[in-house]
């Protein structure tokens, strides 16, 4: 506008045709305004250095320790944030946290609310009147007959204790708070022991607190969870009682076999970056599925999307680079959209290649169009830097579409954080800011799946195909070609199988992959040696007994071995989470293998049929002596 009032100072000079112009974008632009795309940036509100003793130096009681794994929630009614919880890496406060902080935005300024211990709830307090100290939890904030109540529930902590209970807060006006209830819920399906997994709040009001995911040593396998819960607070319950009332209802079961085999679901994970869009849905990006009962990436670059209200899963496109521990949050004023920043690749010795996510990046999720993208974020206008590159660091929504961003464990190995960051511009970003996806990556997984995948689904298929149906009593060569092209499949299945215990993505062999294939291998090893320790078959001799047993033998072993390893690269197929078009490949080619053995065996049939004489390719075996 103020462009145009400044071309109608101009006017007197100007054509009256362009003086008619300005004044109809002066009315126009009252009448209409246009909207423009918001600036991603960074802002940063709170560090250390924001605070100050009597004499000047910064007041390392003011704010809360540096940690990772603390869980932050949004608190509308208050405009403030609450934290809790985290493991701690500072002098004098290291640890597990069970304190309670609150950061006022219209004030700009950290507060306990709850404290245990030297006012920062070092390893010591909990029990029965506060939750014992601990990391990668669930938290968020409910509305209970009209007031913010922070919940909290599950998570790790000191000697590897695991979680399952629930604990409530009052958080009242201003510095009007109760103290910590215990949350006996009802409900026949309940979480387990569990830490590392999705769930939280939806922003604004809501009743409904989520449940999923994670990984627990406390079962008799070591389990990676996908199932979900949501808790359900009645309303009518007084948040200052001391009993407050809720009941666990079950949204997404965990299936009874091993690592979920489904190509259309999510495998159960942990360290995943989520966030709860609305009542009626939840996005999930990342995540580890090492170990347990599943296996698989770890990382892991596949995103979910969770359809409450149907109870389905929808699987969305790939975008950012593989990571454990990222953090997500909604963005308040958009329909199911959420931010994704941070985390981490190398916090696992799988990847072989991938691109370091750079400390720019932020992206935006879009379970309504089903989609990502990726923008470069600008630094803190002020300051001219970026939060400092980190993991299980802890994200929330905030009122007009910003998101925050606290503590964290920096990539490049300086320690653990305790900065409080904004991240204004989400709702609408600048398209100029968008860079696009990141580029592909390669892991040990899908190398041995490659190298398999060759032995099983080339080489060895080819040989048998070569041995049953081309022998020739004229030549050698169909022998020759067998033997050398069987020995390479073995030698292809040798680094593929020592690599992924190497890496550790096999630690537990409890699911059908991991027992198939140390069976598959086992066999795969033997029949060279059945091959070679033949009985010959002497000159003007027939076949002996033994013989004509060997022959079925390698011939039956040989063919269990194509068979059992299709059904292993296929279970394997479903254990790396590939895109569709890696599916289209492997049932094409599984497809073409099982129609040319067929084709192959209706034309030795018709041959035989044919010369009436009978003559079976056991004629032909004096070739393989």
């Amino acid at each position: 506008m103020w462009g145009v009032l400044r071309y109608l100072q101009m006017a007197p000079s100007a054509s009256l045709v362009n003086f008619l112009g300005a004044v109809f974008l002066l009315c126009s632009s009252f009448i209409s305004p246009v909207a423009r795309a918001e600036t991603l940036r960074w802002q940063k509100l709170y560090d250390i250095e924001n605070t100050t003793t009597a004499g000047g130096e910064p007041d390392d009681l003011l704010l809360p320790s540096t940690r990772k794994g603390a869980c932050m929630a949004f608190d509308d009614l208050n405009n403030s944030l609450v934290v809790f919880g985290g493991v701690s890496q500072s002098e004098n406060r290291s640890g597990f946290r069970n304190s309670l902080w609150r950061f006022d935005l219209d004030a700009n300024a950290w507060s306990v609310l709850a404290s245990h211990d030297n006012g920062d709830g070092a390893g010591a307090g909990g029990g029965s009147s506060a939750p014992t100290p601990r990391a990668f939890l669930f938290c968020g904030i409910v509305r209970v007959a009209g007031e913010s109540v922070f919940v909290l529930s599950h998570g790790f902590g000191a000697g590897n204790a695991e979680y399952d209970d629930v604990w409530a807060f009052r958080l009242g006006e201003g510095s009007s708070t109760g103290g910590w209830t215990m949350v006996e819920a009802s409900g026949s399906h309940r979480p387990g022991k569990r830490y590392g997994g999705h769930g939280g709040t939806a922003f604004g009001e809501t009743d409904s607190f989520w449940v999923g995911a994670g990984f627990t040593l406390s079962t008799s396998l070591a389990t990676r969870y996908i199932d979900t819960y949501k808790l359900v607070f009645d309303d009518s319950t007084s948040p200052t009682s001391a009993d407050l009332q809720a009941n666990w209802v079950r949204v997404w079961g965990q299936p009874s076999i091993g690592n979920q085999f489904h190509p259309l679901r999510p495998h159960g994970r942990c360290l995943q970056g989520s966030a709860v869009l609305g009542d009626a849905a939840l996005v999930m990006m990342g995540g580890c599925m090492r170990r347990g009962t599943g296996g698989g990436p770890c990382p892991t670059d596949d995103s979910w999307y969770l359809d409450f209200n149907s109870s389905s899963w929808t699987r969305l496109p790939y975008c950012a680079t593989p990571r454990v521990w990222g953090a997500m949050a909604t963005i308040s004023g958009q329909d199911r959209k959420a931010v994704l920043y941070g985390g981490t690749k190398d916090n696992t010795d799988q990847v072989i290649l991938a691109e370091e996510w750079p400390e720019h990046e932020v992206l935006i999720a879009d379970a309504i169009a089903d989609e990502w993208k990726r923008y470069r974020a600008d630094p803190d206008p002020v300051l001219q830097v970026y939060p400092a590159r980190r993991f299980a660091h802890t994200m929330a929504p905030g009122r007009d579409g910003v998101v925050y961003m606290f503590g964290g464990e920096a990539n490049n190995g300086s320690g653990f954080l305790r900065d409080l960051w904004l991240l204004k511009g989400a709702s609408d970003p600048d398209v100029e800011q968008e860079t696009g996806c990141s580029s592909p990556w390669f892991a040990y997984t899908h190398l041995h799946g490659l190298l398999m995948g060759v032995a099983f689904g080339i080489l060895f298929p080819t040989g048998f195909l070569i041995a049953r149906f081309y022998r020739c009593s004229k030549s050698k060569a169909w022998f020759i070609a067998h033997v050398c092209i069987q020995l390479t499949a073995v030698l292809f299945t040798f680094p593929a199988f020592i690599m992924i215990f190497l890496v550790g993505a096999s630690q537990e062999p409890s699911h059908p992959h991991a027992i198939v294939g140390i069976f598959l291998e086992a066999l795969v090893v033997v029949q060279p040696f059945i091959g070679f320790f033949r009985p010959h078959i002497k000159e003007g001799k027939k076949r002996s007994a033994y013989r004509i047993f060997w022959e079925w033998f390698h011939r039956t072993w040989g063919l269990f071995i194509i068979s059992l390893g299709f059904v292993q690269v296929t279970l394997g197929v479903f254990l790396v989470v590939p895109p569709m078009p890696v599916w289209v490949v492997w049932l094409c080619l599984m497809g073409l293998w099982l129609i040319s053995f067929a084709v192959h065996q209706l034309a030795q049939c018709v041959v035989r049929c044919i010369s009436r004489d009978g003559s079976d390719d056991d004629d032909f075996e004096h070739e393989m002596k």
